[in-house]
C-alpha cells in the first residue's frame, strides 16, 4: 500500500504554569563544576533545587514564554 503524506497536527498551546520553584540555589558549586559561568547561570536562570524527600538535586531552567 502506498503511504500518503499527512499534515502534522497542530499541537494546542500549553497554558502558563501557575507556580514557580522557589529556593533555587544559583551559587551551588555543582553548577561551576560543570563549567557553567556565572553569566550563563544568570542568563538561563539556572540553579540547584533539592527536595526534602530526596537527596537528588535538579538544575531546572525556568520555563517562560
Amino acid at each position: 500500500m502506498p503511504r500518503t503524506a499527512r499534515p502534522d497536527p497542530v499541537a494546542p498551546e500549553n497554558p502558563p504554569l501557575r507556580f514557580a520553584l522557589q529556593y533555587i540555589d544559583a551559587t551551588h558549586r555543582y553548577l561551576t563544576s560543570r563549567s557553567l559561568s556565572p553569566e550563563a547561570i544568570r542568563t538561563f536562570g539556572l540553579g540547584l533545587y533539592a527536595t526534602e524527600r530526596r537527596v537528588q538535586a535538579y538544575a531546572p531552567p525556568p520555563l517562560r514564554r
